[in-house]
This record gives structure tokens, C-alpha cells and sequence, in this order.
């Protein structure tokens, strides 16, 4: 069955803002909730940059139950490493199937694994919601782990996101309905001819 990727989420076309940075140890969150609609993701683009070489990690995670932030709660899913050194966007790919629910928060948790001075680069503060999702999904904070800390904390940045992902196409929706509309009615066929003998 065929799979349509789609621009899940973006914001890399807003023009560029501050620069968040870390030394060692410290964590970027960026918090999503998506639609009415659930897909997988196929690889998360984030822009960095970095004051000598570098690699970084990104992580999926799950949301805390409660509000109002909603923090990261737990890795659900882990992306390769990548090497960071000038600004640009970079590309990390899931290392295992990367599946967001409907209408469900999750959090982009990445990190520097080597090197250090690395840096998030934010869009403009004024063009915070300037993302686009092509099914509905949003991003509702940011959060941060400051060096040497463990607490998460909200701020009020904008990093460059962007996330591709995939969705049954239509015709395969259609045909994989037919087959479970199909089986109830070979189902229900069967059950009322055992049911008149």
C-alpha cells in the first residue's frame, strides 16, 4: 500500500530571528499537538549551527497528561545523529517507526552529543505561528533543559522546524475500507446462515 508524504509541519520559510545557545549538556524541546489525523514521520529538519564540529540527536517524545504546558514526558522514538557545524538545516531520520496519533501532543527533543557552542537558530519573533501543516498540526510551546540543569522550562522562541511525513493515500484508505466493509458482511452472512440451521 502506497504512503503520500505530506508537509506534516514548517516554518523554515520565516525569516530569521535570535540564536539559542548551549555549551554542553543542555536540551531544545519544541512542542507539537496534531489533527484529525494520524501519519508517520519521515524525517525532522531543524537549523543549527555550531562553533566547531559537532553532531546532535533528535528525539520523539511523548507529552505529560496534565497542562498547561504539557512537558516532554518520555522518548517514544529515536533519530540517527548528525554532524553540525555552519548554519543550515539540518536532516534527522527515524531510526525505528515514528507514528503520531490524532489530535495528541508530542515534543522534537534534540540535543548535541559531541562538540560544543552549539546553537538553535529561531525565526523572528513576529512570525511565531508563521508554520504551515498541510493536516492541521500546530506547535503549542517550546521548552528548554538550561546546562547542567534537569528541570524543563517554557520560552517564548521559535525554532526553525520542519517535519515530512506520510499518510495512506486515499485509494488505499478506500481499499483497505472495502476489505473491512467487505469481511463484516462475508462475517455477518456467515453467522445468519448458522444461525437459520
Amino acid at each position: 500500500m502506497g504512503l503520500a508524504e505530506t508537509n506534516v509541519l514548517s516554518n523554515l520559510h520565516a525569516p530569521e530571528g535570535g540564536i539559542f545557545s548551549y555549551s554542553s549538556d543542555g536540551r531544545e524541546a519544541i512542542g507539537i499537538r496534531t489533527g484529525d489525523v494520524g501519519l508517520f514521520v519521515s524525517d525532522i529538519t531543524l537549523r543549527l549551527q555550531a562553533s566547531s564540529p559537532s553532531t546532535f540527536t533528535v528525539s520523539l517524545y511523548s507529552a505529560e497528561a496534565e497542562g498547561p504546558y504539557f512537558l516532554p514526558a518520555s522518548p517514544i522514538a529515536s533519530f540517527d545523529t548528525v554532524d553540525v557545524l555552519a548554519k543550515a538545516n539540518y536532516t534527522f531520520v527515524p531510526l525505528t517507526s515514528a507514528y503520531l496519533s490524532p489530535n495528541t501532543y508530542y515534543w522534537i527533543v534534540s540535543q548535541g552529543v559531541t562538540g560544543s557552542g552549539w546553537s538553535y537558530v529561531e525565526a523572528h519573533f513576529d512570525f511565531v505561528d508563521a508554520h504551515t501543516s498541510d493536516f492541521g498540526v500546530t506547535i503549542h510551546d517550546y521548552a528548554f533543559i538550561p546546562d547542567g540543569d534537569t528541570n524543563w522550562n517554557v520560552h517564548s522562541g521559535a525554532d526553525y522546524i520542519g517535519i515530512t511525513g506520510s499518510i495512506p493515500e486515499p485509494a488505499s484508505s478506500a481499499f483497505l475500507l472495502g476489505i473491512f466493509t467487505g469481511t463484516a458482511i462475508i462475517g455477518r452472512r456467515r453467522t445468519c446462515r448458522s444461525l437459520s440451521r
